[in-house]
């Protein structure tokens, strides 16, 4: 086996073979990611997943979720079983003793054996990294196994920007879904659901786990919003990675139409694998959404970029749908959800009025907020109702505050 003939497959093997005393199927590294494999291998995280299913198929590597460290949300990760460290044991004895160029610092290049290097220049590289890095740079540099490994790469976020919910009950489930939407190399993840039933909390949540290893915009549209307006916005952040074609549209010209948009907002977003979120499209000008949907239809274009749209209203997006998109929508909280909801704010509550209240919001997250506010009132006029009428209000009532 030579070096150059590795294929993406044979390359995951050897990556993972620096981790094959991780068999903890409760905790793992970072490097046992699908984004830890990328960039091990250097190459685009949207070609991992079809890799690791067909090592799983081959039965060379295990697939658990696991908590990984620095990660709120358990993540799929992967390890050799016995056959995949004997794969990967034998690609290191073909190959650690090929002749490789290493050029040191002072620039000077000799011919080197693979399992030589770390014998001739200080570095904490593992053989199989610097078989990774042999066959990524061509060549062995003594300055990029430094930086390789020592220097964190820095990416833009706006994620900050978006109000935060730390007591969100549930959506785990829903959490691992969008996750394994944005993993799993397809372009578009579309989430529906009513007004105020947690889409853009989900959303900000799961991507928790992804800011310092994704760059992220996220815009938050509103119905005065035009081209010119989301350009601006998406400038601004793509401005702070050296990215300047959109800026430059935005200088040359006033009136921004989608079809002069679009060449540059690609351009500035190609290489830069971000995740971009467009928020609350509903009732956007014509413009503005026309420009989306070019987006939509050429979401392939954007190579691996993850684009996250969150909307009330489905039916505005379907002129734009293609087979390369994930869509789910957004229900309410489980019964059990709502009651832990209702707990956790020092409530208790019968089975009887449990099921009182979800039948009539389904769950609806802020709606049963309102109704626990004002059940958790010291005294409140009755009206001379039942206390099964009274539910059913106070019920009414929150939908009519969130709808008004």
């Amino acid at each position: 086996m030579k070096l150059s003939d590795l294929t993406v497959n044979e390359r995951i093997l050897l990556h993972l073979r620096d981790y094959m005393g991780n068999t903890d199927t409760t905790s793992a590294s970072m490097g046992q990611t699908q984004a830890g494999i990328s960039e091990g291998i250097d190459i685009r995280i949207n070609h991992i997943p079809r890799a690791v299913k067909k090592l799983l198929d081959d039965n060379y590597v295990n697939e658990y979720l696991a908590h990984v460290s620095g990660l709120k949300r358990k993540r799929k990760v992967y390890y050799l079983n016995e056959a995949g460290v004997k794969k990967a044991s034998q690609m290191l004895d073909e190959i650690k003793d090929q002749e490789i160029s290493l050029t040191f610092k002072d620039g000077q290049t000799s011919q080197i054996k693979i399992s030589d290097i770390s014998l001739t220049i200080k570095t904490e590289a593992t053989l199989p990294q610097l078989i990774l890095h042999a066959f990524s740079h061509g060549s062995i540099y003594e300055s990029k196994l430094g930086s390789d490994h020592s220097n964190e790469t820095s990416y833009v976020s706006n994620l900050s920007t978006i109000p935060d919910t730390p007591d969100m009950i549930g959506r785990s489930e829903q959490q691992d879904w969008l996750g394994s939407f944005i993993d799993g190399g397809r372009n578009v993840t579309i989430i529906s659901g009513i007004k105020a039933v947690g889409k853009t909390t989900l959303v900000r949540k799961t991507l928790d786990d992804y800011e310092g290893n994704r760059n992220i915009l996220w815009f938050t549209a509103n119905e005065w919003d035009n081209v010119r307006t989301f350009m601006e916005a998406m400038s601004d952040l793509l401005s702070r990675v050296d990215r300047g074609e959109v800026r430059r549209m935005l200088r040359s010209s006033r009136d921004i139409d989608p079809t002069l948009a679009f060449p540059p907002f690609l351009k500035d977003v190609l290489g830069l694998d971000p995740i971009i979120v467009i928020d609350n499209i509903f009732n956007l000008q014509k413009e503005l959404m026309h420009l989306i949907m070019m987006i939509m239809s050429d979401a392939s274009k954007f190579d691996s970029t993850h684009f996250i749209l969150i909307t009330r209203d489905i039916e505005t997006l379907k002129a734009g749908l293609t087979r390369n998109m994930d869509r789910f929508t957004l229900e309410g909280l489980t019964p059990i959800e709502v009651k832990s909801m209702i707990s956790s704010n020092g409530l208790e509550i019968s089975d009887e009025d449990l099921d009182i209240i979800y039948s009539i919001t389904n769950g609806h997250p802020m709606a049963i907020d309102l109704i626990v506010s004002e059940l958790a009132e010291a005294s409140f006029d009755t009206k001379g109702l039942t206390h099964k009428e009274l539910l059913m209000v106070k019920c009414l009532k929150a939908f009519d505050s969130i709808f008004q």
